[in-house]
């Protein structure tokens, strides 16, 4: 199991193995770059460490925010480079982002480079969304409410299998989504790379705030403990 150093961090902690959180003194020193806060994880390497690319901002915004300006900033693994796409997921894991958006089409959290291509998770007129690619691009995308612009929100990609989802908006299931049949249409896996963008283009204007990945599915009950625990943070 995981463990935690540094300052003390609220929310689940079992089986989470990514905790991003922009508060100074916590993942963030001040410079152009960020560490994950959890402790003996999967992820705990030096090409996991978040760099703060193009421009990509502080912000006291949510007691401590990244701002992505919507032409090209974006936060990068493995260095800077990309060429391993470090933060792997596993087939079952739970994808948590605080976003405050300016605009209500941008990528949140997607593979940067080379293949395989796997998956991006975005906003798409402001609904939740997922892009998937085998051979040809998927796209999936939320019949459920939109996400606010000018107000945070907790996003939660949960996937319970290669070929289901469920998309959570603040405290509440927002769709389900299932993957087409055929030749390599799925959700399982995915070499993630980068915050702010989908690969290399849809770049996210606004904020993301608290950035968590659990390798297990979270239901809606701790879907909603999760969004209790930031919501008097964030406003909401």
């Amino acid at each position: 199991m995981a463990l935690h150093h540094g300052p003390k961090i609220p929310g689940i902690v079992l089986n989470r193995e990514y905790y991003l959180d922009p508060v100074l003194g916590k993942s963030y020193n001040g410079s152009t770059s960020a560490i994950n806060l959890v402790g003996n994880s999967t992820y705990n390497s030096v090409n996991a460490t978040a760099n703060l690319t193009n421009g990509t901002e502080f912000s006291s915004l949510g007691a401590g925010s990244f701002f992505f300006d919507g032409s090209n900033d974006q936060i990068r693994y493995d260095l800077g480079a990309n060429t391993s796409n470090p933060l792997a997921l596993p087939e079952i894991c739970t994808v948590y982002a605080w976003v405050y958006p300016l605009s209500s089409t941008g990528g949140i959290f997607s593979h940067y480079s080379g293949g395989p291509v796997n998956l991006g998770y975005e906003l798409a007129g402001g609904k939740i969304g997922v892009y998937q690619y085998y051979g040809e691009w998927r796209e999936y995308i939320s019949s459920g409410p939109s996400v606010s612009t000018n107000t945070w929100s907790q996003i939660a990609w949960v996937r319970n299998s290669s070929t289901t989802m469920n998309l959570y908006l603040n405290d509440n299931l927002n769709a389900t989504l299932t993957a087409d049949t055929g030749t390599g249409q799925y959700f399982g896996g995915g070499n993630q790379g980068v915050l702010g963008s989908l690969w290399g283009w849809r770049f996210f204007n606004g904020y993301i705030g608290v950035f968590m990945i659990y390798f297990e599915a979270h239901d809606l009950a701790k879907v909603q403990q999760t969004f209790n625990m930031y919501r008097g943070r964030y406003g909401v």
